[in-house]
């Protein structure tokens, strides 16, 4: 009898670690969370909005990045259409520039990993460069730029 409640505690104690564990990840992944703690970026300034930059975004975002990110479908990465409303700058900016840095770093970077399968790949942008495809994330968050 002692034997038979010890397995039911050591089960019912392996149910809630996994539960434990599956509530973190889901968390971690849902888009309106936390940036998680890392970001290479810190304090990144980008100034007002400024639409000859986000038309300069646009064209790279076309080029680097739309064969992977769309505005409101998943594709090979998460959609982007309101990712400037949940996360940070310098989340955005460090994910765009530092990638491999973000997934071996931040927590919510390994979580979009775990949910969408694939690594975002570095695409060698500079920071202006990368400012401009904010600015173009920006602008589309706010009903322009498609």
């Amino acid at each position: 009898m002692i034997k038979k409640n010890a397995s039911k505690f050591k089960n019912t104690k392996l149910l809630l670690s996994a539960f434990t564990f599956l509530s973190i990840a889901l968390i971690a992944s849902c888009s309106g969370g936390g940036d998680g703690e890392f970001t290479v970026i810190k304090g990144a300034e980008v100034g007002t909005f400024n639409q000859a930059q986000a038309n300069m975004g646009k064209k790279i975002f076309s080029e680097k990045c739309a064969s992977c990110h769309k505005f409101d479908i998943k594709l090979v990465g998460p959609p982007l259409g309101t990712v400037v409303k949940r996360r940070s700058t310098d989340y955005i900016l460090s994910q765009i520039l530092h990638p491999d840095k973000m997934i071996a770093n931040n927590d919510t970077t390994k979580a979009l990993l775990a949910k969408y399968l694939t690594q975002m790949p570095n695409q060698h942008l500079n920071m202006v460069e990368a400012k401009a495809v904010l600015m173009h994330l920006t602008d589309v968050s706010n009903g322009g730029g498609k």
